[in-house]
């Protein structure tokens, strides 16, 4: 039979329990749901944080905010990002999650991006007294009035342009996340040449992202939802990361309208973050706060009600169960109440020891398998999701957001060094008194590969760095026309300080699995059973258990013999 306490955790809000028990948490649902309608009447941003203990149901409670969107409707656009990122990428990491959540379908066959997009030229159609659009021309013309209106770029019109005639959409869609892109691509989508020698890669994604929010604002709210922001705090002592946000939050704050910013952390982590963020930047992030407090044994029970009744053919009278429930309950739940973690882990296991004719011990309970089995299991499952999904364009990000964390576990007297880090130059470490500079080059336009390379040869010969490392995808070729592209790949080569490294698909994949693990132990969301594991944990299995090949790629970077 199955167990309907079984489902536990909700990884986001887009993947939400079907079961919605709406008198759990309703006070601080209400108060994002006020937030809410009063950014929508008078389209000034606002925020709430939320706190809670592991497992107190902070993502449950946010995708209450997936609610439908329609032509026109009075609804809002949904933005849920996990923050497993560095302090050098956050900008680039809302970009890239903030046009994943676009992107998703909801409820019918068009994506959130698509609704707003038709909804825009809907009234623009209106405005202009046109009843429908005849040639691409007229299509042309409606975006150019648009761009007017909202300061929006020519690149990014001609993006949506070929979106709404389904045109190039892998292509479209990588733009928008920030991908570089071939100039092929480039010329089929007809976008123009943009200067970006002033501008870091940080920079223009910010940009990016106000004009994502120019374009969306000014129909509808969006709700940002701020998931995992522990996992911003690499190590004991590391603030860069919560100050970066702070920063970015009240960049979004101060530069937008229409918005609402919610933002969960565990209660434990308030301090610190508060401590470590400029009191504007918190002030932003927390107009108005809540926690998420332990449930009550009265509140576990409409749970329980509401879960067993999903169940077809129960073999007990349903009354008398609940009875039982009740009764086992009282002594688990206490006075001080339980998280909703705690308490579906509870009920289940009752539940499989009702079924069985097996007691349990009411007063704890242990794991259902040693940590040492889940964490295998757990990784081969994610493992085989992540190699269906990964791609060569996810390089800079995967590698950007996870590989100096994962570098630390092996090499812990490796730290960074941010005197040193420049343009190109991703990440700097000191290890054994050695400068190691990372450099990111997985650009498929052969013109800004050729500028980067010709930077780095530049850079070398000033001598800061005692090795750089170039990280280029396996499948990324440079293709024999691109003649001063592969001059200045030579002239690198020769550089005795300089080794290229060529990741392939599968240690992409590895190094998401294990950086992933690592930053949702750090949030309290990775869990066996109903107990949350350490990010101590997942250390000390990672150190016995990560596979060769991954570590191999580890050693290569800091020490050139893997």
């Amino acid at each position: 039979m199955q167990n309907p306490f079984r489902d536990r955790i909700v990884p986001d809000p887009w993947h939400p329990s079907e079961i919605d028990v709406q008198e759990i948490h309703e006070d601080i649902y209400n108060i994002c749901k006020e937030a809410l309608a009063t950014v929508r009447k008078h389209k000034q941003s606002s925020s709430v944080l939320i706190f809670g203990e592991a497992g107190s149901g902070k993502t449950h409670l946010l995708s209450r905010f997936k609610t439908p969107l329609s032509l026109l409707s009075s609804s809002h656009v949904l933005i849920s990002i996990r923050m497993q990122t560095t302090r050098n990428r956050i900008w680039r990491h809302i970009q890239k999650t903030m046009i994943d959540n676009l992107s998703k379908k909801i409820d019918c066959q068009w994506s959130q991006l698509e609704l707003v997009l038709y909804s825009h030229l809907f009234l623009q159609l209106d405005k202009q007294g046109i009843h429908r659009i005849s040639s691409k021309t007229q299509l042309k013309k409606l975006f150019n009035s648009l761009a007017e209106e909202l300061d929006l770029s020519y690149n990014f019109c001609r993006i949506l342009e070929h979106i709404v005639q389904r045109n190039h959409l892998r292509a479209a869609i990588s733009w928008l996340k920030g991908y570089s892109l071939p100039e092929a691509e480039q010329k089929a989508l007809e976008l123009i040449s943009e200067d970006t020698n002033n501008s870091n890669e940080e920079e223009i994604a910010r940009d990016r992202v106000l004009e994502i929010c120019r374009f969306i604002t000014s129909l509808l709210p969006i709700v940002f939802c701020f998931d995992q922001l522990e996992a911003l705090q690499h190590e004991p002592g590391d603030t860069s990361g919560l100050f970066g946000f702070g920063q970015a939050v009240r960049f979004l704050y101060d530069h937008t309208e229409h918005v609402l910013f919610i933002s969960c952390i565990q209660s434990f982590f308030v301090y610190y973050l508060k401590q470590h963020m400029m009191e504007p930047d918190f002030a932003a992030l927390s107009i108005q706060q809540g926690t998420l407090n332990p449930l009550t044994l009265d509140q576990v029970m409409l749970i329980i009600q509401a879960r067993l009744h999903t169940v077809n053919h129960l073999p007990w009278n349903i009354h008398d169960l609940l009875i039982a429930f009740q009764n086992d309950l009282k002594n688990f739940i206490g006075t001080n109440g339980r998280t909703a973690r705690e308490a579906l882990g509870f009920c289940a296991d009752l539940f499989d020891s009702w079924e069985k004719g097996v007691r349990i011990n009411t007063g704890r309970l242990q794991a259902e398998q040693s940590n040492e089995h889940f964490l295998n299991q757990e990784t081969k499952q994610r493992l085989e999701n992540a190699q269906m999904q990964v791609s060569y364009e996810q390089t800079d990000e995967i590698i950007g957001n996870y590989l100096y964390r994962l570098i630390h576990i092996f090499y812990d007297q490796c730290a960074e060094q941010d005197k040193f880090q420049k343009k190109d130059i991703e990440l700097c470490m000191e290890s054994n008194n050695q400068l190691i500079g990372i450099s990111l080059c997985n650009q498929e336009d052969m013109i800004s590969l050729s500028a980067r390379f010709k930077r780095l040869d530049q850079l070398i010969q000033k001598n800061i760095y005692h090795s750089v490392v170039i990280i280029r995808h396996h499948d990324l070729t440079i293709s024999d026309s691109a003649k001063k592209t592969k001059a200045y790949e030579q002239v690198l080569q020769q550089h005795p300080i300089v080794r290229f490294i060529f990741p392939s698909n599968e240690i992409l994949a590895a190094v998401s699995v294990y950086g992933s693990m690592i930053f949702d132990a750090k949030s309290g969301d990775l869990v066996n059973s109903w107990i949350a594991l350490t990010e101590k944990d997942v250390i000390t299995w990672m150190q016995k258990h990560i596979d060769p090949l991954t570590l191999n790629f580890l050693k290569n970077v800091i020490e050139g013999n893997g």
